[in-house]
Parts: structure tokens; C-alpha cells; sequence
């Protein structure tokens, strides 16, 4: 099961920089869901030691702060272990974005994620 998440995850990231480099969005791409974890509750992004030796477990070596928010590993934890994946006073929870592009905006450490579309923008006439 390990392997398998793992190689799925390994085709994404190669899809991902390969379709990065393409300016105009495919239908399918602009309206694709993705899950997105962020911290529902005041504090801060955390993840329990447990989280992080599962994350290490199913084969993700790198830096655990850096961690992007939609991969599917993290996902996959957070999904697994609930709120165990987090520490005491965190409250992780999987949100869904369209398209491919999304921001995390923070405040006193709880997040909501945006997409370009739903963000108002102010033009200069």
C-alpha cells in the first residue's frame, strides 16, 4: 500500500513539473479538486511525532515544516490518523480547492484556504 502511494505521489510531482510550465488551464485541470490540509483551530501548522514517522514510513525524507500542504502523503495521514496527526490544541482538517493553484491565509495560526477566483481584486482605472 506504502509503495503504491508513494509511486502515485512520485507520477503527480513529475506530472506536476512537466504541466507547471503551461500558462492556459485545460478544462479538466480548472475545475480538478484537491485536498488541502490546514490547522482549523487557533496556534499553529504542527504535526505529531506520530505523523511524522508515518510520513517517514511511507518514504517522505524531507523537511516536515516545508511539507506542501496538498501532498497526497500528508493527506493520506492526516485522513488516517485524525487528530492524532497533530499535537494538543491543533485542529488539522482537509479542506478541497479547485483548479491548481491555492494560498493559504493565516490568522492567529488558523488557515482558510483562497483560490485565485474567489479573491476580489481592485483595478486601477
Amino acid at each position: 500500500m506504502a509503495w503504491i502511494l508513494f509511486a502515485r505521489v512520485k507520477a503527480q510531482q513529475s506530472q506536476g513539473r512537466q504541466t507547471c510550465a503551461k500558462s492556459n488551464l485545460s478544462k479538466e485541470e480548472a475545475n480538478m479538486l484537491t485536498k488541502v490540509v490546514i490547522n482549523a483551530n487557533y496556534g499553529c501548522f504542527e504535526l505529531s511525532h506520530k505523523a511524522k514517522q508515518l510520513l517517514r514510513q511511507l518514504g517522505y525524507c524531507w523537511n516536515f515544516k516545508d511539507i506542501p500542504r496538498h501532498n497526497p502523503l500528508l493527506v493520506h495521514v492526516v485522513e488516517t490518523l485524525g487528530q492524532e496527526a497533530t499535537v494538543e490544541g491543533n485542529e488539522l482538517a482537509i479542506t478541497h480547492v479547485r483548479g491548481r493553484f491555492y494560498r493559504i491565509h493565516e490568522y492567529d495560526g488558523r488557515e482558510y484556504t483562497f483560490t485565485p477566483e474567489e479573491l476580489q481584486w481592485i483595478q486601477i482605472c
